[in-house]
């Protein structure tokens, strides 16, 4: 029997994108030089799509052939998801310390919508770290924003991956569980905060105080696409990873 347990957070500000004259829906894979904007907060992205480079808080690095990676002078790697959205990518930037996050042409709030409920589904990575080991996490995120409302769920699910405990080989995970957050507070375009119910059989750990939350944002002419980060800590776990979703 899967063990549920509830975190509520209290939403958090984030960045907002620009206004609806000045918004540039550029798609990614078109032509020329764009500053993104990101969900990191003070992040700054710069795509040169002509030089096949993106500048990340100044550092300029080289984009694959595949367009999946990024590497950079420092030796610092990112690796990208959600190649099939036009307007945004989700990040893992792995250097100094492990960060997730997402950047592209943030919907900016003189378009978005005032009413109606949008759903989205696509992909999601996730680090889990407690007490029984270090799960490495792919899977599924179905994300509804009621734009009424100004609120939002997101859905962490079909989760599998492997699990490494000391200087063991990984043992694989074929359902690690769900993780659901709930009661996002959908603010100018971004996704902020939440109540979060994580259900496994993987770890009994989720039983404590946790605290933290999505941090994310809608991208497009047309609100079509969402991504973003999941950032949740507790006694003795610690929960990472991101989202990338289109309608």
């Amino acid at each position: 029997m899967k063990k549920s347990f509830i975190l509520v957070v209290a939403a958090f500000v984030a960045g907002c994108g620009g206004s609806s004259p000045g918004a540039d829906y550029t798609p990614l894979a078109g032509a020329g030089t764009t500053t993104l904007d990101a969900t990191v907060a003070g992040a700054t992205v710069v795509l040169d799509r002509d030089a096949n480079t993106l500048s990340y808080n100044g550092e300029v690095g080289q984009i694959n052939a595949a367009g999946d990676s990024v590497v950079f002078p420092s030796g610092a790697t990112m690796s990208l998801r959600g190649l099939g959205n036009t307007q945004s990518r989700l990040f893992t930037l792995n250097g100094a310390e492990q960060t997730f996050g997402a950047f592209g042409n943030q919907t900016a709030p003189g378009d978005l919508p005032i009413s109606g409920t949008a759903s989205y589904d696509g992909e999601s990575v996730l680090v889990v770290a407690a007490p029984e080991g270090v799960f490495d996490l792919t899977g599924d995120v179905t994300a509804t924003i009621d734009f009424r409302a100004d609120n939002a769920t997101v859905t962490f699910n079909n989760l599998s991956g492997t699990v490494a405990t000391g200087l063991a080989s990984p043992s694989s995970v074929d359902d690690f569980g769900s993780v659901v957050v709930s009661d996002v507070a959908f603010d100018d375009g971004g996704l902020l905060g939440g109540s979060t119910v994580v259900s496994t059989n993987a770890s009994a750990s989720f039983d404590g105080p946790l605290y933290g939350g999505v941090d994310g944002a809608v991208f497009g002419e047309n609100a079509e696409e969402v991504a973003g980060a999941l950032d949740v800590t507790g006694d003795g776990v610690v929960l990472k990873g991101g989202f990338i979703a289109s309608k």
